[in-house]
């Protein structure tokens, strides 16, 4: 099977599930995104690590 008859195939394998669709382009040209939320050792630590950020930003705005 020559490349473009893979990439064919894949793409048909997914044409009617648009996020499985997105998810195959992304893989097959590389653009898949990490993880956008910087690492923090607990979900809570990371939300009270945001909401110190924006506190701080809006008393320097005010």
């Amino acid at each position: 099977m020559n490349k473009t008859s893979y990439v064919h195939d894949k793409i048909m394998s997914c044409s009617k599930n648009s996020r499985a669709l997105y998810q195959t382009v992304a893989r097959l040209t590389g653009s898949m995104k990490s993880n956008p939320l910087p690492e923090s050792t607990s979900d809570a630590r990371l939300a009270d690590d945001f909401a110190h950020y924006f506190y701080i930003k809006s008393i320097k705005f005010v």
